[in-house]
């Protein structure tokens, strides 16, 4: 049997010429020891990171660009001609899965990703052995009906193989991204994806209680959530906060039933003198629920003037969520192109 030389870090095969190349473009970079790891996948260069990066996370962005660049925190690949998934796979799969690895990605205890689906590198980074299910919780944009074809067959694949690795996802929808809004004594006025930045803020910064109830989820066959939000509660809108917990689930990321519901994770985050209220409303809120499997509240103090509270919740529900525009031009494409066939797919093994 002869010697077969593989990398420690990523496993993969050493080609010492190939080596040599890549010795020149991979960036210095420290394995990081953060307990958490937040991968942002091609949801713009604008996207303000310093607002999701408590103390004990380690961000890195992944996005497509004009040039490959690779750096600290940043992972770019050139465009390619192509804007469907599987010219960027054959191009990029096998170099993004090492680099992920490079940045210690397989390494971190609690990994989150916030991806548009609709990119090529959603599926890229789903599909990546450097993503493990039982320390992963993606936050999975979907776009709306009017979405091109191309990014509908990447949107689709994606989900696909988020199902079939069974990782756990947080769905967001187009619609939800446009109807989110709030009040933040720090902020002011928000809404869109600047209510969508603050959201996670909270649950990125709770990452050892979140993990620990995905965990138990994932455990009783729950992986797919729905996201909701009360920005800037006050008692001049709700009578007391369980009606404010209640409204929670009419303001969900994805249409689901109420009796599809089998956990609910609520993040209370308010003033200290809060905290009480909170939990005696939390356990009225949860008495009007029957069926569920898990529940769980965690409170986050939160200085403020006016007395305003703000409610996450991650609500769980076991059934895959069909998306149904997605999945007619992901069959119209593929019967022209069975190249997009996202089920011909192997396992990743890299």
């Amino acid at each position: 049997m002869g010697f077969d030389p593989r990398c420690g870090v990523c496993g993969s095969k050493i080609s010492y010429t190939l080596s040599v190349e890549e010795l020149l473009e991979i960036p210095s970079v420290e394995r990081p020891r953060e307990e958490a790891i937040f991968l942002l996948v091609d949801y713009g260069a604008g996207f303000p990171l310093q607002q999701i990066s408590p103390r004990g996370v380690y961000i890195l962005n992944i996005a497509l660009g004009d040039e490959d660049s690779l750096s600290e925190g940043l992972i770019m690949f050139r465009r390619l001609r192509s804007r469907l998934w599987p010219e960027y796979l054959r191009e990029y799969g096998d170099r993004l899965n090492r680099l992920l690895k490079i940045h210690g990605v397989d390494w971190s205890s609690n990994r989150f990703v916030l991806m548009g689906s609709s990119s090529p590198l959603a599926l890229l980074t789903s599909y990546s052995k450097a993503i493990d299910p039982l320390n992963t919780l993606l936050i999975t944009l979907i776009p709306g009906e009017n979405v091109s074809a191309p990014e509908a067959v990447n949107s689709y694949s994606t989900m696909w193989i988020i199902d079939r690795k069974g990782l756990s996802s947080l769905i967001v929808t187009e619609g939800f991204l446009d109807e989110i809004s709030g009040y933040s004594e720090e902020l002011g006025y928000i809404e869109g994806g600047d209510a969508l930045i603050y959201i996670i803020r909270y649950i990125v910064s709770s990452s050892k209680e979140i993990y620990r109830s995905v965990s138990e989820d994932r455990e009783l066959g729950i992986r797919y959530y729905g996201l909701a939000a009360v920005i800037g509660a006050h008692s001049t809108v709700f009578r007391d906060s369980s009606h404010a917990m209640k409204s929670l689930v009419y303001r969900v990321s994805i249409d689901i039933a109420m009796r599809s519901i089998q956990s609910i994770h609520i993040i209370a985050a308010a003033p200290r003198d809060m905290q009480g209220y909170i939990e005696t409303s939390y356990r009225e809120f949860i008495r009007g629920f029957g069926g569920l499997l898990n529940h769980t509240l965690s409170f986050v103090e939160k200085g403020g003037r006016l007395g305003t509270y703000d409610l996450v919740a991650i609500i769980g529900f076991r059934d895959r969520p069909e998306f149904e525009w997605l999945r007619k031009a992901y069959e119209s494409v593929r019967s022209r192109n069975p190249e997009v066939d996202v089920s011909l797919l192997g396992d990743q093994r890299v």
